[in-house]
């Protein structure tokens, strides 16, 4: 196999993009675990740490990082799949990356899981409520939760994604629900096309 052998770039854009969502697997099941807390009662002051440790996984302490690892996990596999057909697009904008997936691969599951991930986000959601806030799109996911503001000097509120506490918890079970879909999806694609 050459290194511009469609399958081996195929291969190496869904073994990256796995380690990704479960990453978001395992967090989003640790949030849920933790019921999402922020807020520690003790009888006691708490020592160093306590309240680091007692908050660990929660959306203020780690939920852009999961949302950004989710996304980027989604990214990865479209352009794996996509490499098979097409030249690789060079950016980040997850509804163009969808489009050109489903020339290929329409009316997928995986199409299917994306599209309700990418054009479908309940506004009510704290991912919703964030990009209403920030007045921007899911295309903007890579400025959004990798900086603090984007390419043009707008600052980004994140506060819509941090201290849901348990309300928010149902919505981060989904998020890692979504992520072992995608992924099992990914993987029953990828074995349909003839790939293993």
């Amino acid at each position: 196999m050459t290194s511009q052998d469609p399958s081996k770039k195929a291969l190496g854009y869904w073994a990256i993009s796995l380690h990704f969502l479960r990453l978001v697997e395992a967090s989003c099941a640790a949030l849920v675990a933790t019921n999402n807390a922020y807020v520690v009662v003790s009888e006691l002051p708490l020592l160093n740490g306590e309240y680091e440790d007692a908050t660990r996984w929660s959306d203020h302490s780690v939920g852009i990082a999961v949302l950004f690892n989710f996304f980027h996990g989604i990214e990865l596999l479209l352009k794996g799949f996509i490499s098979i057909h097409d030249k690789v697009p060079n950016h980040h904008q997850l509804t163009k990356l969808l489009d050109l997936f489903e020339k290929s691969y329409k009316n997928t599951e995986l199409a299917n899981t994306v599209a309700l991930s990418v054009r479908e986000i309940d506004k009510k959601s704290p991912l919703g409520k964030f990009m209403t806030e920030n007045t921007i799109r899911i295309d903007s996911w890579y400025e959004a939760f990798k900086y603090p503001e984007s390419n043009s000097g707008k600052i980004f509120t994140h506060l819509a994604l941090k201290y849901g506490g348990p309300d928010a918890a149902p919505s981060w079970q989904m998020l890692g629900d979504a992520a072992i879909t995608l992924r099992l999806q990914a993987v029953k694609l990828s074995h349909q096309l003839g790939y293993s």
